[in-house]
């Protein structure tokens, strides 16, 4: 449906469906990895692309913002219900905080899947490649 659509005005290139906040911490890692780009890769980075490639990364960007967003709306559940003692708006509110942020942790969870499966196709049946080790 929505997930993998091409995108217009590109040949037969296709782009993974962001959530608003998977797309936040795409384009501000995006801008950090800019200016890494001048210095060459370590070892891990470059053993990271040789696995997972450019979809695995933008998914597991994805599962990063998924989880921080998360973790932050089931703290802010959690302490907004402590504070509002189980009653009224303020702990109903605290409840679907709560939710929400469970809901992203499963979102999240799903992203990591994507991004595994991502990193199977982009190394085509290649065995993964550990730091250090020799590329062919």
């Amino acid at each position: 449906m929505m997930s993998c659509m091409p995108t217009t005005g590109r040949r037969a290139t296709t782009r993974p469906w962001l959530l608003p906040q998977e797309r936040w911490v795409h384009r501000l890692l995006e801008r950090v990895l800019a200016r890494r780009a001048a210095e060459p890769p370590n070892p891990q980075r470059l053993a990271f692309q040789q696995n997972y490639g450019p979809k695995g990364e933008v998914f597991l960007q994805a599962v990063m913002a998924d989880a921080l967003f998360g973790v932050i709306l089931i703290v802010g559940g959690i302490f907004l219900d402590i504070l509002s003692g189980d009653k009224g708006i303020p702990a109903k509110t605290g409840n679907w905080l709560t939710a929400v942020g469970i809901l992203l942790a499963l979102i999240g969870m799903v992203r990591a899947i994507q991004s595994a499966r991502a990193g199977k196709a982009f190394r085509a049946g290649r065995p993964p490649v550990r730091p250090g080790q020799r590329l062919l």
